[in-house]
């Protein structure tokens, strides 16, 4: 019994793989070739002129006097914000520049 399971471990091991090293390579695709860098690299370049000249450099937002200001969680002026503070939320209107309320946090 002891031979008949060590058997079939064994072919079961050992078959699959002789069966792979017999089977034929696929072709393999040359990727270092200079067509290819220069296919690709054209391509890459292209696409991100395309994003960057599309995106505007910085997204500008516009306070109100409606804006809510809220530094560690007290209503605030945007004047007494420090300069270490993070920007925890922010609300913005439906033409994606008003802010509608924004909090800030002081870094410990």
């Amino acid at each position: 019994m002891m031979r008949l399971t060590l058997t079939l471990a064994i072919s079961v091991a050992v078959v699959p793989a002789a069966l792979a090293s017999l089977s034929p390579h696929k072709e393999r695709r040359d990727f270092g070739a200079p067509e290819a860098q220069a296919w690709s690299s054209t391509k890459t370049l292209s696409g991100l002129r395309e994003q960057t000249a599309t995106r505007p450099a910085r997204p500008e937002y516009l306070l109100t006097n409606e804006t809510e200001i809220l530094l560690d969680g007290k209503p605030c002026r945007y004047g007494d914000v420090p300069a270490n503070a993070r920007i925890i939320w922010m609300e913005v209107g439906v033409d994606k520049k008003t802010v509608l309320k924004i909090l800030f946090r002081t870094r410990n």
